[in-house]
């Protein structure tokens, strides 16, 4: 209900995120601001300045503030994220980061429209209703579906040095989608 608790800044290793606090794994980043996973070890080993990178999922920008800072000015992160609950601090994270790019989209094997189910936590959303209402009530939004490589063949995007995705479930429709990009030789 309070404006203030919907865009908190929250200092982490990597920069500040903006954390709406509705949202369990915002208060979760508030509470533990450095991350616990692993993921970023391997973005760490793997990533380079200058990298061309995705961020499919972005969520609230955990991943996308590191990969920004990791491919350094002359680098490219490309940010997916179709949850408009999580967009506003999204955007506002992002903002001053000159080498991101957000696409307000989900990645799959098609173009077109889908719904997303977006549980109470809406850090789980997806394109499947996979929570079964566990996760408390999920309503469905209206979003826009796209192919990788059909991004990549148009020139609309270019090929990556580096893919985190994480999007709660639909991963193998977005490789799908992603096929001849990830077969390349190079």
């Amino acid at each position: 209900r309070f404006r203030s608790l919907q865009s908190v800044p929250i200092e982490t290793e990597n920069g500040v995120i903006f954390g709406d606090l509705r949202i369990p794994s915002a208060r979760g980043i508030l509470a533990y601001p450095a991350s616990q996973s692993g993921e970023d070890s391997v973005m760490r080993r793997f990533v380079t300045q200058d990298d061309v990178v995705f961020d499919i999922g972005a969520h609230l920008g955990f991943y996308t503030l590191l990969l920004s800072r990791l491919v350094g000015e002359r680098g490219k992160v490309f940010a997916f994220e179709p949850n408009p609950e999580l967009l506003p601090s999204l955007e506002r994270t992002i903002a001053p980061l000159a080498n991101v790019e957000l696409f307000k989209v989900a990645l799959s094997d098609r173009d077109g429209e889908a719904e997303l189910f977006v549980p109470e936590d809406a850090s789980m959303a997806s394109l499947q209703d996979w929570t079964e209402g566990v996760v408390g009530q999920v309503h469905g939004v209206k979003c826009r579906m796209s192919v990788l490589d059909q991004l990549v063949a148009s020139g609309e995007l270019p090929v990556p040095q580096f893919i985190k995705c994480d999007v709660e479930g639909a991963e193998l429709s977005v490789f799908k989608g992603a096929v001849k990009t990830l077969d390349r030789a190079d």
